[in-house]
């Protein structure tokens, strides 16, 4: 709220009291004595008590004012216990206040409670008004957008979502931004915003984008950071310059003890001279150290170089470093024990799909229009889901299937790169296939949800970067899982699920054994597979441990 609403807020509640002050002389004195309370000598000192508390009043106002305690509430219980407050402070200071003028023995129990009660009626109503009225006019002011399929509010150049100081402000960087599309740390911050438990927390979310909007999205503010096309290093570029909107926000703003959550490590070189910017105003440094960026394929050798030394000067820095995977937390610890660096365990999340689920008409009717339009049929597919990138081991998973006899479909579900799919159509002509179909993104959660469900299988292949919510979510809702068999997906799935390594026919031979599985057998595989998210996956577990962290505890 700004300032020139508090002072509008602060006129109406002292006008509320003044008015009850009044009615409240009434209804105890009379029409006839009420006057003369104030005016005439014979209650003139009492009066001018009453005056002075009247000014006491306002004062105690102006002092929540003043420490930035005193604005509207939120909604209409917020609003009760805000006035509530205020008027039982006021009213001892009151009473206070005769007592200490030596106006004890002229003190009226009925027009203390005239007045209060009048008075707290009054500014309950008036401030319910007030909010509503801004409300309404805010709404009409409000630029709204859609980004990744999700409709967002926009948010003005100086509009910030919490600067009071018992906020805790976290920024993430690192991730290509909320909401969501499919990459493991854009679905993990999707995620861990939307389950947010503690609202005493705000999210800044930096997300890459050819702009600088900034807008709310799960309640929390995320800021376009633009990126310029400079290739594998506009990676270091995006994280750099939403470090430098981030603390320059924190300066701006005076915010305290300031949670900097950087994830992946790929400013490593540069980490150090941040460090001493955000010990010195409180903050916090912490780190997803990923898994393994400099083993991915997309990267020649001299990138793949920079990011292992960048890791190992992340880790240095980082106050806490925070592993998705208890493989990559027992990696960090060996490669980097001269650092003697603090790691935390904390996966991802997810929410297991059960049977008594209720569905939407509207996911109802998405999933029928999405399957007709691809020409699947429920059960009759087995389905991929993930950025498109090499080292998905999409290749190997496209034409393993296309080598297997399944007489099912290949759904894959990913993001656009027009350079390896024609890379992948030259060496694999899937499309002469048809049993590959390639449908395009999804970014509807009800509705992948449904697509996952509906699968007879999933097949999962990333060989680097953690434990990934894909996974997670597909173990979730579908029953059988065929996962490429790396240790952060087996500690995930164990023995709730099925393995595949990149030998010629490893994946073609589990296909067709995976086709011969009973209804029966593939249910059992698909409530061991949830039980294990029961288990240790759930996003309410997650929230709560990562909130426990940013907050300096230890999980």
């Amino acid at each position: 709220m700004n300032k020139a609403k508090s002072q509008l807020i602060l006129l109406a509640d002292c006008i509320c009291y003044i008015i009850a002050l009044a009615a409240g002389t009434y209804l105890r004195f009379g029409a006839d004595n009420a006057a003369g309370i104030f005016f005439y000598y014979s209650g003139g000192f009492y009066g001018l008590v009453l005056i002075l508390s009247t000014i006491s009043y306002i004062a105690l106002y102006i002092y929540f004012h003043g420490k930035g305690e005193y604005k509207l509430g939120r909604d209409l219980i917020d609003q009760f216990e805000q006035v509530f407050r205020n008027h039982c402070l006021v009213f001892v200071a009151l009473i206070v206040i005769l007592f200490a003028f030596q106006a004890g023995e002229l003190l009226s129990r009925r027009l203390i409670f005239y007045t209060f009660i009048i008075s707290f009626c009054l500014d309950l109503v008036v401030r319910e008004m007030i909010r509503h009225i801004l409300q309404k006019r805010y709404e009409n002011n409000v630029k709204t957008l859609t980004i990744a399929g999700r409709i967002v509010k926009v948010l003005k150049d100086d509009e910030s979502l919490g600067i009071d100081d018992n906020v805790m402000h976290v920024f993430a960087i690192g991730c290509k931004g909320i909401p969501a599309e499919y990459g493991g740390f854009e679905s993990f911050m999707h995620n861990l915003t939307g389950n947010r438990q503690d609202t005493n927390i705000l999210y800044h979310v930096a997300r890459i984008a050819e702009d600088d909007l900034r807008f709310e999205f799960h309640n929390a503010a995320v800021f376009d950071v633009h990126v310029p096309s400079i290739g594998a290093a506009g990676a270091v570029y995006f994280d750099l310059a939403a470090l430098n909107k981030s603390i320059a926000y924190c300066r701006k703003n005076k915010v305290k003890n300031p949670v900097f959550f950087i994830m992946a490590c790929r400013i490593g070189p540069f980490i150090a001279a941040y460090k001493r910017k955000i010990k010195a105003m409180g903050g916090t440094l912490l780190v997803n150290p990923d898994g393994h960026e400099w083993k991915r394929q997309k990267w020649n050798r001299f990138i793949r170089a920079y990011w292992k030394v960048s890791e190992r000067l992340m880790v240095k820095s980082a106050d806490r470093l925070i592993c998705d995977s208890k493989n990559i937390e027992k990696y960090i610890r060996e490669e980097y024990k001269a650092f003697s660096p603090v790691t935390s365990y904390i996966s991802y999340g997810a929410k297991p799909v059960e049977a008594d689920d209720e569905r939407s008409a509207r996911v109802d009717e998405e999933f029928f229009n999405w399957i007709r339009y691809n020409r699947v049929v429920p059960g009759g597919y087995y389905l991929i889901v993930g950025r498109f990138v090499p080292e998905n081991n999409f290749e190997t998973m496209i034409k393993e299937f296309m080598r297997s006899k399944t007489k099912r479909d290949l759904v894959v579900i990913t993001t656009e790169n027009d350079k390896l799919l024609g890379e992948l159509e030259k060496k694999l002509r899937f499309s002469s296939d048809k049993r590959v179909k390639f449908t395009g993104t999804v970014y509807d959660t009800g509705l992948l949800t449904e697509i996952r469900k509906n699968a007879y299988g999933y097949i999962h292949g990333h060989s680097v970067g953690g434990t990934n919510p894909s996974l997670l979510e597909s173990l979730a809702s579908t029953n059988v899982n065929l996962l490429f068999d790396v240790g952060f997906n087996s500690e995930v799935g164990g023995d709730a699920a099925l393995y595949w390594k990149l030998d010629a026919g490893s994946l073609s031979k589990l296909i067709e054994k995976t086709d011969a599985l009973s209804d029966e057998e593939r249910a059992q595989m698909g409530e061991k597979a949830k039980q294990r998210i029961r288990d240790n996956y759930l996003w309410e577990k997650i929230v709560k441990d990562y909130e426990s962290v940013f907050k300096g505890g230890a999980v």
